[in-house]
């Protein structure tokens, strides 16, 4: 309706804070729910955190380092409520993503030779693909949900389909990908 649109935003809470206690954040970089509207907030503390729709901490999983269920400088969160709530994990500066349980269980990990600067992942509902966006490589990239390459769009450039800066990667129920085009300055919808 008109009146939806017009209507002002209306703060319904927050949570957080500065630091690293548990409920505090250096640097929230990415924000997902899961089926149940549970909220996973990943970011510069190495960490995942689980917590209600009103705030309240459920669960805190990961450390910093370089092996399973460690992340060095998370970005970029999906959850795939389709199939089981995996969430999967953009591991930046360790070139992988991870995938877990809703309760912070290690799963399964890949890597791929290609990335540098991972910034966003997005799933795509009906079949399960991830889509990974590199930053540093203006590419986005899909995968099967166990890792397997199926397909590379992009490279530097202002054209159709290529990108300065993946920065943002979201996916909706029809199999539409949604890319932050960051210094394109323009939202693509592949």
């Amino acid at each position: 309706s008109d009146d939806a649109a017009t209507s002002p935003l209306v703060l319904l809470g927050m949570w957080g804070g500065y630091g690293t206690e548990p409920g505090q954040f250096v640097e929230p970089s990415s924000v997902e729910l899961d089926s149940a509207g549970l909220v996973y907030v990943a970011g510069h503390e190495n960490r995942v955190q689980k917590f209600t729709a009103a705030g309240e901490l459920l669960l805190i999983w990961g450390t910093g380092g370089t092996g399973d269920g460690q992340f060095n400088h998370p970005h970029g969160l999906a959850v795939d409520r389709a199939r089981g709530d995996l969430v999967y994990v953009g591991d930046q500066e360790n070139g992988r993503v991870q995938v877990f349980t809703t309760d912070g269980t290690f799963l399964r990990l890949w890597s791929d030779p290609q990335f540098q600067h991972l910034h966003d992942v997005g799933i795509d509902p009906g079949t399960g693909d991830i889509y990974v966006g590199d930053y540093e490589l203006d590419v986005l990239q899909r995968f099967t949900s166990t890792g397997v390459p199926l397909a590379e769009l992009g490279g530097t450039g202002t054209g159709p389909g290529q990108f300065d800066g993946v920065w943002g990667v979201s996916t909706d129920s029809q199999g539409n990908v949604y890319v932050a085009d960051t210094f394109n300055r323009r939202v693509q919808k592949l």
